[in-house]
């Protein structure tokens, strides 16, 4: 569960948090990834909660006792929707960090199109295979990321982190807040992910600790980022952080010369991973609206719908300040809002069933 959480989270954030944040509140970021952080982590709980109060299923499987099958429909339509547009999003975004970082000679069309049909074979092989994979992979991610950073931070000046907290700065906290949620966007996965019964007790705190963990590892990555560069260049390149790590060469360790490829290479398995987990929850909630149909040809339909929408929005210009807008939106409603309403029915109908004498 702390790998299904880490590497869907954090798959693409992580190269474009430490603009998102600094270009708004500074260098006293750091407070509004906590406040983000706690709260998200709280709408994980619900989601957690809800899923051990219905040990070894997902969302489809239990929501009609809750809110009825057609409000069970609108729901899993509704994540569906929000599901696909992530992925979208998300694959888009990391054809471009490839043709600029790597391949700038090569097509955007290309990389989806070799990209996709990996990613559906991943997620049609099922949910216990690609929790296996975010262990392995995630494993190396956190540690390499880790190192990474720590490193940027002994060749950077504490200075230009400095003020952390500055009290004419808070109405900007608070504004960083709407960007935030799109970086911390979505617990809700795990709606897909069914919670065995030997774990459900320990559940709900790891998912709050969790995402905790995922908003210090942001606070890493924007601080050691801004001590390297300043917050400056931060501000003004898009992929500053890829810049940032360009720039960090370990001393007396000259076969990490290059830690930008090292990072990247990385990264990008770690973006192949959470795109994988969200496409596994997407077919996974087909699969149950349409049992009948084979899940090969659920996912082949799947894989060829995306890989057309992400060439109708690559057309789009200023398309993702937009998509993060709504998504401030999407996230909050489907992460916290949502949880947050199953969460309160399901305990008010078992405080019934306690008063009642029903068990």
């Amino acid at each position: 569960m702390f790998f299904i959480l880490v590497m869907t989270v954090t798959s693409y954030n992580i190269i474009t948090i430490a603009k998102d944040v600094a270009q708004i509140a500074g260098t006293g970021g750091w407070i509004s990834i906590l406040i983000v952080a706690f709260i998200f982590g709280l709408g994980s709980s619900y989601v957690l909660y809800v899923n051990s109060h219905f040990s070894g299923k997902m969302l489809f499987d239990y929501v009609p006792q809750i809110i009825g099958k057609p409000g069970a429909y609108i729901l899993v339509l509704y994540y569906i929707l929000y599901f696909s547009l992530i992925l979208v999003f998300f694959i888009d975004q990391k054809s471009k960090i490839l043709r600029e970082s790597f391949f700038p000679n090569t097509p955007l069309w290309s990389f989806p199109l070799l990209g996709i049909p990996i990613f559906c074979y991943v997620a049609y092989k099922g949910v216990s295979n690609v929790a296996r994979l975010t262990e392995i992979i995630g494993t190396v991610f956190i540690f390499t990321g880790t190192l990474v950073h720590i490193i940027m931070i002994t060749q950077g000046r504490v200075n230009r982190i400095l003020p952390l907290y500055n009290p004419e700065e808070i109405p900007n906290y608070i504004k960083a807040l709407k960007p935030l949620a799109f970086a911390f966007a979505p617990p809700s996965i795990m709606f897909a992910f069914p919670i065995s019964s030997k774990t459900d007790k320990k559940s709900i705190r790891t998912a709050f600790l969790s995402i905790l963990f995922i908003g210090l590892f942001y606070i890493l990555i924007v601080e050691s980022s801004i001590m390297k560069v300043g917050i400056n260049d931060i501000i003004n390149y898009k992929n500053a952080l890829i810049m940032a790590i360009r720039d960090t060469a370990p001393r007396g360790l000259e076969f990490f010369a290059r830690l930008d490829i090292l990072y990247l290479t990385i990264g990008f398995s770690g973006m192949f991973t959470g795109i994988s987990v969200i496409l596994t929850a997407l077919l996974e909630f087909i699969c149950r609206i349409f049992p009948r149909a084979k899940r090969l040809n659920i996912i082949i339909i799947i894989g060829i719908i995306i890989y057309g929408l992400i060439l109708i929005i690559s057309g789009i210009n200023n398309y993702e300040k937009y998509v993060k807008d709504t998504f401030f939106y999407l996230s909050t409603i489907s992460s916290i809002i949502i949880p947050g309403i199953i969460f309160l029915i399901i305990k008010i109908k078992y405080r019934k069933k306690v008063r009642t004498g029903d068990t």
